[in-house]
């Protein structure tokens, strides 16, 4: 997707311009985190898309391998858990919080966080999560798609990866498709979340400006994914900017990164000519 934009020569020159526009762009823009130039990256060419398809390669290799062993030790890790009164519970999450903030990228120390996430989630959503979701949530973590199947629970998979992103301050983002189930899993996840040491915010069709700034300044945003857009290329319009957003997680990914259908069957009953272009 292009998108025009006024880019300045340097940083010099951009910061020659920030007198001219004053505090007033910080202090209406929804979007906070977004506060520098944008800088378009150029495609890859030659033997660097070759290399490119290579690194994927093995990315997807690995994608593929199903860490059973560690979902399995999560799962047994949690049931040790249960028998935690809510104190020592308490102690265990900020011992797991410290320990992700100082090694994220430990898969042992992912493991003990997501079983002390798994105890949370059980006393304060109510569910006990299968291993087959608790895979789903190392993929989350890998930076992976986890395909699940409608009721197979990807709203209570989404908090595990979600909370470990939280818990290093710098928000992440939970995409749907509607209003209607933003604002539901928030409500149902939010319990877990705060019992986590997390604020939760949502994003609605009726939300004021400062109501969507507060919901992005949480730790876990929940939203629509045409609310998340629409701000995002409103903040666009105050100035040149360059997106820093560190973490997202697309629930629905079909709907919502390739094609709505709903759009797709309204154009056929209208008779109207459909661009398949669009939709692959």
């Amino acid at each position: 997707m292009n998108v025009g934009a006024v880019i300045p020569a340097s940083q010099d020159s951009y910061d020659a311009l920030r007198p001219h526009r004053g505090d007033w762009f910080a202090a209406t823009r929804l979007w906070p985190s977004l506060a520098r130039p944008w800088r378009r990256v150029e495609p890859s060419r030659g033997a660097d898309v070759f290399g490119e398809w290579v690194l994927g390669l093995r990315k997807r290799r690995t994608a593929r391998v199903l860490e059973w062993g560690t979902a399995e030790a999560i799962v047994a890790r949690a049931k040790a858990l249960s028998t935690f009164s809510e104190a020592a519970l308490d102690d265990a999450i900020l011992n797991a919080r410290d320990r992700v903030r100082l090694r994220r990228g430990d898969i042992e120390i992912v493991t003990e966080s997501f079983a002390v996430m798994y105890e949370v989630v059980r006393r304060h959503v109510g569910l006990s999560l299968h291993v087959e979701q608790v895979l789903g949530a190392l993929a989350m973590a890998r930076g992976c798609c986890a395909e699940l199947a409608t009721g197979e629970g990807k709203t209570v998979t989404a908090i595990l990866p979600a909370a470990i992103e939280g818990w290093l301050g710098r928000g992440v983002h939970v995409i749907t498709v509607n209003d209607y189930l933003a604002r539901r899993d928030a409500g149902i996840t939010g319990p877990a979340y705060q019992r986590l040491g997390l604020r939760v915010g949502v994003i609605q069709e009726q939300s004021t400006n400062e109501q969507r700034r507060d919901a992005y300044a949480a730790d876990v945003t929940y939203g629509a994914d045409k609310q998340v857009l629409f701000d995002h290329l409103r903040d666009r319009l105050l100035a040149p900017l360059e997106p820093r957003l560190t973490s997202l997680l697309l629930d629905d990914v079909f709907p919502n990164s390739i094609h709505d259908p709903r759009t797709r069957d309204e154009n056929r009953k209208a008779g109207q000519a459909t661009d398949t272009a669009a939709w692959t």
